[in-house]
C-alpha cells in the first residue's frame, strides 16, 4: 500500500477509538491483522504513555513565537483519489 499511515491515519484513529461503524471495524480488524506494519504502529501507539499535564511551553517558553506551520500549497489534479470503504484505497 502508498503511503499507508498518510492515507489512512484519520481512520486507524476512529479504530482505536472504537467510533467507526461495524463494517469498517470489521474490516479495520482484518487490515491490522494481515498488515504486520499497522499493527507494529498500533501497538506502539497504544503502548505510548502520555502524561497530559505536560505543556511544551515549560520545555520552549518561546515556543508560539518560534514555531509556525509551514504553507501548504495549493495543488489541483483532474484524477479523483479512489478511497473506498474506511478511507482505504483499492488495491491497485
Amino acid at each position: 500500500m502508498k503511503d499507508q499511515l498518510g492515507l489512512y491515519a484519520e481512520t486507524l484513529g476512529a479504530y482505536m477509538e472504537g467510533k467507526l461503524p461495524k463494517g469498517e471495524m470489521s474490516l479495520m480488524d482484518k487490515v491490522v491483522k494481515e498488515d504486520c506494519q499497522i499493527s507494529s504502529i498500533l501497538n506502539e501507539v497504544r503502548s505510548t504513555k502520555v502524561n497530559w499535564n505536560d505543556d511544551i511551553r515549560s520545555d520552549y517558553p518561546e515556543f508560539d513565537k518560534q514555531f509556525s506551520l509551514p504553507p501548504v500549497p495549493e495543488t489541483t489534479t483532474d484524477k479523483k483519489p479512489s478511497i473506498g470503504i474506511a478511507g482505504l484505497a483499492p488495491n491497485e
